[in-house]
């Protein structure tokens, strides 16, 4: 993403650093910097956005966010929870969504009286210091507050509507012009925004806008959209329709719900001061409340984390920085035991996410799970895995705010993990958890009283047996931080740790010796028989290929090929081989062969089942007795593999290759390979035709081909880059040498006058030694 450093220093009161010490503080922080350039009086930082931060991270006040935390600035934030109501409302547009797993947010402004023309300087300059056209006034403050906040919006013509805004899947077939001119055709995994009464469809959801609802010069009534629409919807149809835009490329990345809100409140405020006109109201889906999520961690997490030496002052320095809410627990069982208290009466409902029902409703397990959350120690979600998460104890040993597990015989009962330790069995099946009070009371959640009660363990005894009791190991005091709502990447106390870690530096953290294991380690069996493979192949003088995994002629088909010859999983190594076989026949002069013998070893790939196979190939370039002579080193291969291996491999023999199996192959030998002797160098290839040219002669008995070849190497220059003898004999005093000369160069593909140049500087050294050139 381009930042521009001016734009940056809008949301700061105080100076910022230079652009190379923001750059440096984001590249150590969590970012890479592909470029810092002047442009004018403003310097342009392109920041390469990671995936695990884009939720976030593509906007201005994103990365200034960052800068505020990383340089300990006091950050001016344009936004404040909770979010924006969207007031007043209008009956003059509705809005309908017709699956919210498509789309769980859509509002839409209505503006009247705008005047579309061309914006003022201040948001063109802003606008093209990052490469950004300028359209007109409307699309211009759209894409300000994309690039702003982080929200793609949109903007209909609302004359060209009936009013009526629908969310829905496309028709497979359907076609729509989008905004450009291009007619694309959508298929039923596709949304599509329409005109909800006429059922046409006027823009791509998450993608790109269509001409039907256009804006002109001459519109005076618009629509504005804001929403949250799927990431991975959102990603699969830019993809397949090859539109990818600034949009799509933020709704992929999984928005936050809340952001649109935000973006249409910062729109129609910006359009009104560029555009005029008047507000009318706003139509929107319900959003709903949402609790802030929250994490938790202690200095001694952190530490034992980090491998750091972080003080309490430290921790309380980094979390200041952080520009969000945070508070420290003295106590978090004490706090966990008192927030259950205080939620007695709360109603009981199955599967219900603490972050919309609570404190109002609970089920057995998100009840605990949410004590436990205020007081900064994360659980997982369902009781089975509470179970299998928390520290077993006996019930001799229970405490006041140990956990108790219970199958009430429902049929119902959880016997394996569902996340935490997937596939893990509990024989003895979990239905419900409460958290122990002491004297011999536990707080619960109760389907069968439908609310949080506390009741004596007895009384739950007599309807449900108990499964077993865990411990909630909790380090004091905790921190616990209320989550800013757009950070999606926080979401696990060790990504807290993470953040805290990166703040604090990386460089500050001493390296410690790793823990020394005494386990042996079981060999790898692929990984042996592949390197024993190697070793075989390469000692008889066989060099290993990598080919691709992507063909055309596959049996497991891709979903969404970029390309018809590359749009199925290979089943064979021997097609790839074969075009090697051909392309190193081709340069087998500049390298100097007379055989090209290659190998693969890689994985191929069945309806069912994948394998490791192995594909030797070999082509002599001699035709006399090509075929004799390719079987025979094919044979040669096949002894020396199945030596080294110890096993017999079945082997499937084409005219140049030989393929087998070695998935199955035990193998726990595995060969140490020859390293690269001391003073080897690396010259790239040149990416450059070659040239070949012979050359013959005659030269009086005596003379070595070693003398010849000096000579001719001598006044070959830079381009002659190979010289083989292929022929010699000697006949009435005098000994005939033939040899293939290569020439090549690293910068130019060369014409025939400069190598006839050379290969005359050549002819006239020969003369010159009384050589006759045949």
């Amino acid at each position: 993403m381009l930042v521009s450093y001016k734009w940056l220093e809008r949301f700061f009161d105080d100076p910022l650093p230079a652009p190379e010490t923001i750059a440096e503080k984001l590249t150590f922080g969590a970012f890479e910097i592909e470029s810092i350039a002047k442009k004018g009086d403003d310097t342009i930082i392109d920041v390469k956005v990671l995936p695990d931060r884009a939720c976030y991270a593509l906007s201005h006040r994103g990365i200034a966010r960052e800068v505020a935390t990383l340089c300990g600035i006091a950050m001016k934030d344009p936004i404040r929870e909770p979010h924006p109501a969207l007031e007043p409302k209008t009956a003059d547009v509705s809005v309908t969504v017709e699956d919210t797993t498509r789309c769980s947010f859509y509002a839409a402004g209505l503006i009247h009286g705008v005047k579309v023309g061309p914006s003022p300087a201040w948001l063109r300059e802003h606008l093209e210091s990052l490469g950004q056209k300028s359209i007109n006034n409307i699309v211009d403050a759209t894409n300000f507050v994309m690039l702003d906040l982080g929200t793609p919006l949109h903007v209909f013509d609302a004359d060209t509507l009936s009013g009526a805004i629908g969310v829905r899947a496309a028709k497979d077939g359907e076609k729509i012009t989008v905004l450009g001119g291009q007619e694309k055709e959508l298929t039923n995994e596709m949304t599509v925004i329409t005109d909800a009464n006429k059922n046409i469809p006027i823009a791509i959801a998450g993608v790109k806008g269509g001409t039907h609802a256009e804006l002109s010069n001459k519109t005076t009534n618009i629509i504005i959209e804001a929403a949250k629409f799927d990431a991975l919807r959102t990603r699969r149809t830019a993809t397949a329709l090859n539109l990818k835009t600034d949009a799509s490329k933020r709704f992929e990345n999984n928005l936050a719900i809340e952001l649109p809100a935000y973006g249409m409140e910062a729109v129609v405020k910006l359009i009104l001061e560029v555009a005029g006109g008047e507000l009318v109201g706003y139509a929107s889906t319900e959003l709903g409340k949402k609790n802030t999520y929250k994490l938790g961690t202690s200095v001694a997490e952190a530490n034992k984390v980090l491998g750091g030496a972080l003080s309490e002052k430290d921790l309380t320095n980094i979390l200041d920085r952080f520009n969000c809410d945070y508070e420290r627990i003295e106590d978090p069982i004490a706090f966990a035991q008192k927030t259950a208290i205080s939620l007695v009466g709360a109603k009981y409902k199955a599967d219900s996410p603490i972050q919309y029902d609570a404190p109002k409703m609970f089920s057995c397990s998100s009840f605990t799970n949410y004590v436990f959350v205020q007081a900064g120690v994360t659980l997982p979600s369902v009781s089975v895995d509470q179970y299998l998460w928390g520290e077993p104890v006996t019930k001799e040993n229970l405490q006041a705010g140990d956990l108790i597990f219970f199958n009430n015989g429902s049929g119902k009962a959880w016997h394996e993990s569902p996340a935490f330790l997937p596939k893990k069995k509990v024989p003895e099946g979990i239905d419900h958890v409460g958290l122990y009070l002491g004297d011999g009371k536990c707080i619960h959640s109760s389907q069968i009283i439908g609310s949080v009660t506390i009741e004596s363990i007895v009384d739950v005894e007599a309807r449900a047996k108990v499964v077993g009791y865990r411990r909630v190991d909790a380090a004091v005091p905790r921190f616990v931080i209320s989550v800013p709502f757009e950070r999606l990447d926080l979401r696990i106390p060790q990504d807290l740790v993470e953040e805290i870690g990166r703040v604090y530096g990386y460089e500050k953290i001493k390296a410690t010796s790793l823990p020394k294991s005494h386990a042996k380690p079981e060999p790898n069996a692929h990984w042996c028989a592949a390197e024993s493979v190697r070793k075989s192949l390469t000692d008889l003088g066989f060099s290993e290929v990598y080919t691709y995994t992507l063909r055309d002629d596959g049996e497991v088909k891709l979903a969404n090929a970029l390309t018809a010859d590359k749009s199925t999983l290979r089943s064979s190594l021997a097609p790839g081989i074969v075009e090697a076989l051909a392309k190193n026949e081709y340069n087998a002069p500049l390298l100097g062969i007379d055989t090209v013998k290659i190998f693969e070893i890689g994985n191929v790939f069945g309806k069912d089942s994948e394998a490791l196979h192995v594909c030797v190939g070999t082509r002599p370039l001699a035709q006399k007795k090509r075929a004799e002579r390719t079987n025979a080193l094919l044979l040669e291969a096949k002894v020396a593999v199945e030596k080294e291996l110890g096993v017999k491999v079945d082997q499937h023999l084409e005219d140049e290759t030989l393929e087998f199996d070695i998935s199955t192959i035990k193998s726990t030998h595995c060969p140490t390979l020859p390293l690269v002797a001391s003073g080897t160098s690396f010259k790239s290839f040149s990416a450059y035709p070659f040239v070949l040219r012979d050359i013959a002669l005659w030269v009086s008995e005596g003379t070595s081909a070693d003398t010849v070849r000096d000579l001719i190497r001598a006044e070959g220059g830079a381009m002659l880059v190979r010289s083989d003898q292929f022929d010699s004999f000697t006949k009435d005093g005098r000994t005939s040498y033939a040899f293939h000369l290569v020439f090549q160069s690293a910068e130019k593909t060369l014409s025939d006058s400069e190598v006839n140049a050379v290969m005359g500087t050549i002819h006239g050294a020969m003369r010159n030694k009384d050589w006759e050139v045949r």
